[in-house]
């Protein structure tokens, strides 16, 4: 009996994170899909945002988390989801020279969103980049031609607009995009594209058969067996 609980308990652990894994699938895709133009926008998108994830081996969730959150505040602007494309591109490749651990990784994903949500890279979300992404606030600065030394005074006096930051980090892609592809690749790296792969493989499969409501009510069912 005891072999059998274990049996299950392990099934329910491992059904849950595949539920998880749908779950989290789902809802980056919903917010793709409510930041994007378009049935083939979204397409794009989503398709876009997993070749960035795996070519930077950053997490297809925070990319696409910054696609979302900066697509209608960007296009106010006058950009395209192409340009939003460019910028989360950028921002993961710099973060990736910075050495920066997938959790400030993340931070600064969610925090320059924010700021092009806001329209301007000031205060909280400025001191993130600036104290985790060291090479997208050199690639700011060059890109604004500016020294880095000037930016912390043009983010308190509300200068580093988004009509400014995103020509500036886009100009320096190409060159962080060399940099990068001469970096050795990580195991850090590695595993995060495997878990991107992996959630997009649960994703697409739950969608097209239902797969982890059949996984949860065969766990399910083997508990109340037991019981």
């Amino acid at each position: 009996v005891a072999f059998s609980m274990g049996g299950t308990l392990a099934g329910a652990f491992a059904t849950g994170h595949l539920i998880s894994l749908a779950d989290q699938w789902n809802s980056v895709n919903a917010r793709l899909k409510q930041a994007s133009t378009s049935t083939d926008d979204f397409t794009v998108a989503q398709r876009t945002l997993m070749e960035i994830s795996q070519r930077t081996g950053t997490s297809f969730s925070d990319n696409a988390g910054l696609f979302s959150r900066s697509a209608a505040s960007m296009r106010e602007f006058g950009y395209s989801s192409n340009d939003v494309l460019k910028v989360t591109e950028a921002l993961s490749t710099g973060l990736k020279l910075s050495g920066a651990s997938t959790a400030e990784a993340g931070s600064v994903i969610t925090q320059f969103s924010q700021a092009l949500a806001q329209g301007v890279l000031r205060g909280e979300e400025f001191n993130s980049v600036n104290e985790n992404g060291d090479r997208i606030i050199r690639a700011l600065a060059a890109g604004m031609g500016v020294a880095r030394k000037d930016l912390k005074s043009m983010a308190d006096n509300g200068l580093l607009t988004i009509d400014r930051v995103v020509p500036a980090i886009m100009s320096q892609l190409q060159a962080m995009q060399g940099e990068f592809e001469a970096m050795p690749k990580t195991v850090s790296g590695s595993m995060e594209k495997v878990n991107n792969s992996f959630m997009q493989w649960v994703g697409g499969t739950n969608e097209a058969y239902g797969a982890s409501a059949t996984l949860a009510g065969g766990v399910e069912s083997r508990a109340d067996n037991i019981d």
